[in-house]
């Protein structure tokens, strides 16, 4: 299945935006890293199941891919009350911080999809904005007009995706672990 649209799921968009935002690390989420984790995890999760977690549409924007409805589906969710929005001084400006008011709910999504977002979540909170601007900032991206559509089958086309948090501590463990040398070769 090779296209660059799916059936899109805007219930799912909301549940995964506030699922993100109740999962990460309020300090360390703002908007650009919210869209790079929707980006990734969509992308990414094509990438080895040939279907998209939403089936949402990415086009190019500025600070690199930017989700078509993610800006509905927070106001959905802030006029269900689920979540409250603000703008925060955040170092030398400003950034945009969300605060889940209860419980997502994740029913809609199987136990590997919101692993495989746990690992965004992980992996893209943990550098700053700009770092992951940069990383996002791809071939893919780069070969894109402004506003223009980025079908998922570019992901083929792309540079490996750092290994996930999980493989990070995993792999640390065998490597620093007594028995390193008996255990890896």
């Amino acid at each position: 299945m090779d296209r660059s649209k799916f059936d899109f799921d805007m219930r799912k968009l909301e549940s995964l935006i506030h699922y993100i935002s109740y999962k990460a690390d309020r300090e360390k989420l703002s908007a650009v890293k919210l869209y790079k984790i929707l980006w990734f995890s969509e992308t990414t999760y094509y990438q080895s199941h040939k279907k998209p977690i939403v089936g949402e549409t990415y086009v190019k924007g500025a600070h690199g891919p930017l989700s078509c409805h993610a800006k509905k589906a927070i106001e959905n969710l802030k006029g269900q009350e689920k979540m409250v929005v603000s703008r925060v001084n955040y170092f030398n400006g400003h950034k945009m911080e969300y605060v889940p008011l209860i419980n997502p709910d994740i029913s809609c999504f199987s136990a590997e999809e919101i692993s495989h977002v746990d690992g965004w979540i992980d992996a893209i909170c943990m550098g700053t904005a700009s770092g992951i601007s940069e990383f996002s900032h791809n071939d893919i991206w780069a070969a894109a007009d402004d506003g223009e559509a980025l079908p998922y089958s570019a992901v083929f086309f792309a540079p490996p995706v750092p290994p996930s948090a999980e493989s990070i501590a995993w792999a640390r463990s065998i490597a620093f672990s007594e028995n390193a040398q008996e255990e890896v070769c």
